[in-house]
């Protein structure tokens, strides 16, 4: 997968295909925005989305992601993290969470619609703080 380590603006200008364990795309590093530009994240079944991991001011916006084996999207030991107008589909794995808060605070999830979750709870919130859901929601469809 790919890791942002530089803050800044990031937007994806193709769908990308992640066939491997491990995210898609990790971010390590504060004041970052991943916009997806509309473009579909396909973990083909055996890997993950999105990881936000140690960071501060993180948004992620604008996208799909699909047929991943764990987590679309987690979200780990940040702070003030955004993830908006995303849709998460095909949850290979059953039983796994779709977006995953572990260890956070302030973060919000905004417009976030999950589907066909495969029986796993669409979000999981773990030892966080001033975690928001609002204009979400989606699950109930196992497919």
């Amino acid at each position: 997968g790919q890791t942002i380590t530089v803050p800044g603006t990031y937007i994806v200008e193709q769908d990308i295909t992640f066939a491997s364990p491990g995210f898609a795309i990790t971010i390590n590093t504060s004041d970052v925005i991943l916009d997806l530009g509309g473009q579909t994240i396909n973990a083909n079944g055996t890997g993950n989305g999105i990881s936000i991991n140690n960071t501060d001011n993180v948004t992620v916006r604008n996208g799909n992601i699909i047929n991943t084996a764990g987590n679309a999207i987690n979200v780990s030991n940040s702070s003030n993290a955004t993830i908006s107008n995303m849709n998460i589909s095909n949850m290979v794995t059953p039983s796994t969470s779709s977006v995953v808060v572990d260890n956070s605070s302030f973060t919000t999830i905004n417009n976030t619609f999950v589907t066909n979750e495969n029986g796993g709870p669409c979000y999981t919130i773990n030892n966080s703080t001033s975690t928001t859901v609002e204009k979400s929601g989606g699950c109930g469809d196992n497919g």
